[in-house]
């Protein structure tokens, strides 16, 4: 990949998970006992990179290197992720290698109360720190943060080694994030705050210079903005694809018609939507031309991405405004392992084939420098020096098919349940469901987070009715089940007691919530208001 050519009749070594000969092989020259993997009329790459995805569940590394996709970077981490992480990099699970943010670090008011809110800067320079010490690789802003704070994090993150990826924010000037150390701007779409409309290309120019100016990296995320409008125009046809059996039930949910949030925006929505792609199509088609490093990126699994084949998706996207072949296998190679090393102190090189880099790369049927879409003719991977076959790959595909086949039934009853009011029915369904499926889960993150709303709100606000409470109880004690390591879910059901008045368990779950996220204002407010009626 450090040329755009194909090099023909050399072999690789590999040894300790790391390359050791690239070149001419003579008889003389292999290991004892080693494995040879006949690569005659293929064609090798470095193993594909998607830096930013979610982990939404742990099936979905299984799918991304079952698609080809050898290191991924995670960019909402809970403590759950970094035992992936560890275990990756062991090559004790079946996963790409991880790389994780850890939370989103929002401002007050949170897009969402159980983003890791904060509502002073001294909180935020602390959660940075909390954050180092879990062991996160990055540190991720979100929305609604204020300069103030934005750049507080910017300056406790650069003390502490490390880089700041991330959204940017509507209440922040572009050129105010960039000059307080942000590094990465995840989303194409948020590049619009520096536009006045989607015909402003005068100012396309203007970009590129500050973004120049600041040595940023850009992670487009193109392909799934250009799904969003067609959520709209055809729902149906992207949720009835043949891939979609291997996606996690529950993280399929918010996909379908009925929980799709961008479907029920409607069809002057996906109008609009659809020029602003054709928009940013041209301001990435300039970036790249600039020179500036973009990162493949697909923000798998949210709808409309589905994991692993997103990165494939993308690179077809990129050569579509003018990339070349080449140039876009960069952005999910090369470039991916040249920001790593530059972001991370001691890490491992990988996104090359030479000597003293991570054995990850791609054996494909076809060559992809003719046609990108070749990088989808997977022969078999390498990940972390560890060989998997086409058919070891689809037997782990076939694998989730099976396990889904049976939890979708249960998904769609707990769902059903909820619908009808009767929480209980489906809290004892979901714990039949996690006694046989221990691993599994039945609620999606956020359609079932806003789900409980109905039980526990009237009005916007708390419900007064004490059988509504108790739904609103059993309904996150389920949630919290799910999602033990989310401070967020200790939060919604402290909540919850509080509606059924039930001190106590409300008091023993916030604080939970606060030992998981100790600077959230959320927590302590609700503390304070119990504190108060007391």
């Amino acid at each position: 990949m450090e040329y755009d050519k194909v090099i023909s009749g050399h072999g690789i070594i590999i040894k300790n998970k790391t390359i050791d000969y690239v070149g001419i092989l003579s008889d003389n020259m292999y290991p004892r006992n080693s494995k040879i993997i006949d690569g005659q009329g293929k064609y090798v790459i470095p193993g594909l990179s998607d830096m930013h995805m979610h982990i939404d569940h742990p099936d979905v590394l299984k799918v991304n290197l079952a698609y080809g996709v050898t290191t991924v970077m995670n960019y909402r981490g809970i403590p759950e992720h970094l035992a992936l992480r560890d275990a990756s990099s062991r090559n004790e699970i079946f996963s790409p290698n991880i790389y994780s943010t850890g939370d989103y670090m929002e401002g007050y008011p949170a897009t969402m109360p159980g983003y890791l809110s904060f509502n002073n800067v001294d909180d935020a320079r602390k959660s940075v720190q909390n954050q180092k010490e879990k062991g996160y690789d990055f540190i991720k802003v979100y929305r609604n943060l204020d300069t103030l704070m934005h750049k507080a994090i910017c300056e406790e993150a650069s003390k502490n080694n490390l880089t700041v990826v991330g959204h940017l924010s509507p209440n922040i000037s572009l050129q105010q994030s960039l000059e307080a150390g942000q590094k990465v701007i995840a989303h194409t779409e948020e590049l619009m705050y520096y536009f006045n409309n989607e015909n402003d290309t005068t100012r396309i120019d203007d970009l590129i210079n500050l973004l120049k100016k600041h040595n940023i990296t850009y992670t487009p995320n193109l392909a799934i903005f250009k799904s969003l409008p067609l959520q709209v125009q055809k729902i149906d046809s992207i949720t009835s694809q043949d891939y979609i059996k291997y996606l996690q039930p529950a993280i399929f949910q918010p996909w379908r018609k009925e929980f799709n949030y961008n479907y029920s925006r409607g069809k002057a929505w996906a109008k609009f939507m659809w020029e602003r792609f054709v928009f940013l199509q041209k301001v990435t088609k300039k970036i790249n031309e600039a020179g500036i490093p973009v990162l493949t990126s697909t923000d798998a699994p949210t709808s409309g991405s589905f994991p692993g084949l997103a990165v494939h998706q993308e690179l077809k996207e990129f050569v579509s405004i003018g990339f070349t072949p080449y140039e876009a296998l960069k952005t999910a190679t090369v470039a991916p392992g040249k920001f790593i090393n530059e972001s991370l102190n001691n890490s491992e090189k990988f996104g090359l084939i030479k000597k003293g880099y991570r054995a990850d790369l791609l054996i494909l049927d076809k060559n992809p420098i003719e046609n990108i879409e070749n990088t989808q003719t997977i022969f078999g991977v390498i990940k972390y020096g560890e060989y998997y076959s086409k058919s070891t790959m689809q037997n782990v595909l076939d694998t989730l098919e099976a396990v889904y086949k049976d939890i979708t039934p249960i998904v769609k009853s707990i769902e059903e349940e909820i619908a009808n009011g009767d929480v209980e029915k489906a809290y004892e369904i979901f714990k039949q469901g996690r006694s046989k499926y221990n691993d599994q889960s039945f609620l999606g993150f956020y359609t079932m987070w806003y789900r409980g709303y109905r039980f526990l709100y009237q009005n916007r606000r708390l419900t007064e009715n004490m059988d509504q409470a108790e739904k609103a109880v059993q309904f996150y004690k389920m949630y919290q089940e799910q999602f033990p390591e989310f401070h967020g879910s200790y939060y919604i059901l402290g909540v919850a007691y509080s509606a059924k008045k039930d001190t106590v368990n409300a008091i023993n779950s916030f604080r939970k919530s606060l030992e998981l996220h100790p600077h959230n204002p959320y927590v302590s407010n609700r503390l304070e208001q119990l504190k108060a009626v007391k």
